[in-house]
């Protein structure tokens, strides 16, 4: 991982164990740190960067095979909560399925 932080000009030192620990503590975090309602709305990715998942989703397809099996491995039971706690927008454009998913109003 840190070889691709290195070498990858889009990426700094720290971006994936940075964007690890957000995606974590989105899924598993307070409800409002989720996603938004169920309307569409445009990431400022000028102001915010990539958004965290965006990030691992980019690793995990240009680091060694062994190094993104664990890290899919590491993901999966974030994936797995972030998922139980948004429900499918209808309204979100095509894109990965992070993307499309929104706060289901349940606290948990």
């Amino acid at each position: 991982m840190r070889r691709l932080e290195h070498h990858d000009p889009r990426l700094d030192p720290g971006d994936i164990s940075a964007a690890f620990m957000t995606w974590r503590r989105r899924a598993f975090g307070p409800y409002r740190w989720l996603t938004a309602p169920c309307e569409y709305f445009e990431y400022d990715y000028l102001y915010f960067g990539p958004p965290p998942r965006d990030i691992l989703e980019f690793a995990l397809h240009r680091v060694p095979r062994k190094s993104a099996s664990e890290l899919r491995r590491l993901l999966e039971p974030i994936d797995r909560r972030f998922l139980e706690r948004t429900l499918p927008d209808p309204h979100a454009p095509p894109g990965p399925w992070w993307h499309r998913r929104c706060s289901t109003g349940i606290l948990s």
